[in-house]
């Protein structure tokens, strides 16, 4: 790493190193962790971009790993976003929020309820 002026620069292999660490840190159990939770989240929300709903969820889940005490609004405040992502409603926000909080007990036989389930 080289600070210029106050900025960090990063080579290629710390930057990829740094991506590796997170991954990790946000799904333990590697890519299949990470397609069954796109594969739900896509459920709760179908309308909405799919990117948009996984970086939401990764806000959540972040801010969990750091404190599980906290509520959404919480960590929407903390993360300064502005609310839910577009076409996200209310109760799929807190389905959303719901998953991620049982996320945080998986275990490597990734199951997860249903959508349906987490709007109960």
């Amino acid at each position: 790493m080289i600070n210029i002026l106050g900025f960090n620069f990063y080579t290629a292999e710390e930057r990829r190193a740094q991506d590796a660490a997170y991954a990790a840190r946000m799904f333990p159990f590697g890519d299949p962790q990470k397609q069954k939770i796109s594969g739900i989240l896509k459920e709760i929300c179908p309308a909405a971009d799919q990117k948009n709903l996984l970086f939401f969820y990764l806000v959540l889940k972040q801010a969990l790993l750091e404190d599980s005490g906290l509520t959404m609004t919480q960590i929407l405040k903390k993360s300064r976003m502005r609310g839910l992502p577009p076409k996200v409603t209310p109760e799929m926000g807190e389905a959303i929020f719901h998953l991620c909080l049982l996320d945080l007990d998986c275990d490597e036989s990734l199951s997860y309820p249903s959508a349906a389930d987490l709007f109960s």
